[in-house]
């Protein structure tokens, strides 16, 4: 059975504390999650378990960014 979010795509720009759990959990409900961070070993990390990796910030649709905090 598909999650709550499937069919949606969400970008996430930061990895951090709060970012990589919360891209993690969108992709677990369903969600296509576009990520972006300023350090790329996150990006790398987080797009071997499916998510999908940004070109650059630019790369992701500005109506389905949820932008957050990166202490990186």
């Amino acid at each position: 059975m598909p999650g709550p979010l499937a069919g949606q795509t969400i970008g996430v720009i930061g990895l951090g504390l709060m970012g990589k759990p919360m891209a993690r959990n969108l992709a677990k409900a369903g969600a296509t999650v576009v990520i972006h961070n300023r350090s790329r070993g996150l990006v790398v990390e987080l797009a071997a378990e499916g998510l999908v990796p940004a070109d650059g910030d630019g790369g992701l649709d500005h109506s389905a960014l949820h932008r957050l905090c990166d202490r990186d």
